[in-house]
């Protein structure tokens, strides 16, 4: 009994890596690519309302601040500029990890011998896009303190 099941594991350990470096199907493929796009899709549209409602709650701070003072009114549209870079930034990272989650699926797909190289370029342009978010919400948030002065 004992041998039987030490044998079952190693047959099934010897599957599991024999399938680790095979190539999928183009079925495969398709089915994994169409099921992160899906996932992908939800998650921008989950940050986009995020980023929707973040701007319209610093549309009111702003208006409310306007009903008080010119110094609220000031102080009030540079906290909105910033929560709108915030938000613009975190909906393309969310843009750029959906990316990253169909590129990781389609290299999947691909043959062993050229599946690393394609992990290594969708990380990279996954860094990248993060790279640029922040770059740009940086700045948004640069140009509103110089405004708000």
């Amino acid at each position: 009994m004992k041998n039987s099941i030490t044998a079952l594991l190693a047959l099934s350990c010897a599957l599991a890596l024999g399938a680790c470096d095979r190539e999928e199907s183009a079925e495969e493929t398709r089915h994994d690519v169409a099921a992160a796009g899906a996932e992908a899709g939800a998650d921008v549209a989950k940050a986009a309302r995020e980023a929707a409602e973040s701007a319209a709650d610093a549309a009111e701070d702003v208006s409310a601040a306007a009903a008080d003072s010119a110094d609220q009114l000031a102080e009030a549209s540079a906290e909105a500029n910033e929560q709108t870079a915030v938000a613009r930034y975190e909906l393309e990272v969310a843009k750029a990890e959906a990316d990253l989650k169909i590129a990781k699926e389609i290299c999947d797909g691909r043959p062993a011998d050229v599946r690393d190289a394609c992990d290594l370029e969708a990380e990279t342009a996954f860094e990248a896009a993060k790279t640029r978010a922040l770059a740009e919400r940086d700045a948004a948030n640069k140009d509103s303190a110089t405004k708000s002065e």
